[in-house]
């Protein structure tokens, strides 16, 4: 997937009014609360060595927050 910044939501969720970020991914093999995962960024809340909340929709990419 070609990565455009343009089809990030705006805000610190993955979503908005229009619907879900498409880099926004949960992994169903991995524990509650530790499954997200960002396309954008290549990387789930798993392999983070900080506090990672995409399994709960919150943005990590810092894209378009405002």
């Amino acid at each position: 997937m070609k990565k455009d910044i343009s089809k990030i939501p705006h805000g610190v969720y993955c979503y908005d009014e229009n619907g879900a970020c498409p880099y926004w991914d949960m992994e169903p093999n991995k524990p509650k609360q530790e499954n997200g995962y960002c396309h954008f960024l290549e990387m789930g809340d798993w392999e983070s060595d900080e506090l990672s909340l995409l399994w709960d929709s919150c943005k990590e990419c810092g894209e378009n927050d405002l």
